[in-house]
C-alpha cells in the first residue's frame, strides 16, 4: 500500500504558523493598537470577512492567514536576518564543511572535484546522503532547523508588534503605563534573544547533518576494511 505523507508537519506549525499568527496580530495592532472591540467595529464596519460568524469559519480564516503570513516572514527573515548574520558571524555550513574531519569525509565520498563547488551545493550533496542512509539523523536535524526558522521569523513578528505598540501610542497620544513599559522592554529583549536562539539551532542542524555524514563515511570505510 502506498504511504500517504502528512501534509502538515512540525515545521509548518513552529516555523510558519506560529510566527505568522504573531506577525498577523502585529499588523492588526497597527490599526487597533488597544485591541478594542469598539475600534475594531469602527475600522471594519462593512467588511464581510470580519462579520463572519461561527468559530470554525473564523479559526479557518485565521489559520490560513497566519500560514500565508508565516511564509512571508520566512522569506523576509532570510533577507533581513539570515543573510546579514551570515556575513557578520559566518555561515554555519561553511564552517562545518571546512572542519578537517568533515572535509576529509567529503573528499573521500565525492572526490576532490566537489570542493570546486560552492558550500551550498556541497552541503546539499552531504544532506542527500544523510537523508538516504540516516533517516533518524534527518528527523532530528529537521527539528533543529524548524526551531531555528521559528526563532528567525519570530524576531520579525516581535519587531512588528513593538512597532505597532509604539506607533499606536505616539499617534493616539496614549500614556505609557508601567506594565506597558515593562512589556516593551521584554519585547526589546526578545528581539536580541530570538536571533541568538536562531543561530544556535541552525548550528545544531548544520553540525548534525555534517557530523552524521562523517560518521557514516567512517563506518562505511571500516566495514569495507573488515571485508
Amino acid at each position: 500500500m502506498k504511504e500517504i505523507a502528512i501534509p502538515f508537519s512540525i515545521f509548518d506549525f513552529f516555523a510558519v504558523l506560529l510566527p505568522g499568527g504573531i506577525g498577523l496580530l502585529g499588523l492588526y495592532m497597527f490599526a487597533n493598537p488597544t485591541l478594542s472591540a469598539e475600534v475594531h467595529k469602527s475600522i471594519f464596519p462593512d467588511s464581510i470577512i470580519f462579520q463572519i460568524e461561527g468559530e470554525f469559519a473564523i479559526i479557518t480564516i485565521l489559520v490560513i492567514a497566519s500560514y500565508l503570513m508565516g511564509h512571508v516572514l520566512n522569506a523576509l527573515s532570510d533577507i533581513l536576518i539570515d543573510t546579514p548574520m551570515n556575513k557578520i558571524f559566518g555561515a554555519h555550513i561553511r564552517t562545518d564543511i571546512k572542519n578537517a574531519n568533515i572535509n576529509k569525509a567529503i573528499v573521500q565520498e565525492f572526490g576532490n572535484d566537489i570542493l570546486e563547488q560552492n558550500y551550498r551545493h556541497i552541503f546539499a550533496a552531504v544532506e542527500a546522503i544523510v537523508s538516504k542512509h540516516l533517516p533518524d539523523a534527518v528527523i532530528t536535524a529537521r527539528r533543529y532547523i524548524a526551531t531555528a526558522v521559528m526563532f528567525e521569523s519570530l524576531t520579525l513578528s516581535v519587531i512588528i508588534i513593538l512597532a505597532a505598540l509604539l506607533t499606536g501610542r505616539i499617534l493616539s497620544k496614549f500614556c505609557f503605563s508601567l506594565p506597558l513599559i515593562i512589556f516593551l522592554i521584554v519585547l526589546c529583549a526578545l528581539i536580541f534573544v530570538f536571533p541568538w536562539s536562531y543561530r544556535k539551532y541552525k548550528g545544531m542542524w548544520s553540525r548534525g547533518i555534517t557530523m552524521s555524514f562523517a560518521a557514516w563515511v567512517k563506518s562505511k570505510e571500516s566495514n569495507f576494511s573488515n571485508d
